[in-house]
């Protein structure tokens, strides 16, 4: 398990809940077999140059909203 991040960002929603992933692409297609539309396909955004992690880690996400209107990602 991975320690806490805290992302800031300017304009963001103000709760997003990022979710550990450990087949990405498997998640998404389970997802949209029950129906839920992806707001953001699984795309790569950060590769860690040694600070976060093992360099050259590849972290990517996808993300969706909840049946309240949520959003929540799906992070590697």
């Amino acid at each position: 398990m991975s320690d806490p991040r805290l992302l800031i960002e300017r304009g963001a929603p103000s709760t997003v809940l990022y979710l550990a992933s450990e087949g990405l692409e498997a998640d998404v297609a389970r997802l949209r077999s029950h129906g839920v539309a992806m707001v953001e396909e699984p795309h790569l955004i950060f590769t860690d140059d040694g600070t976060f992690g093992a360099r050259g880690r590849e972290i990517r996400m996808a993300a969706f909203r909840d049946s309240e209107g949520n959003l929540l990602c799906l992070m590697t």
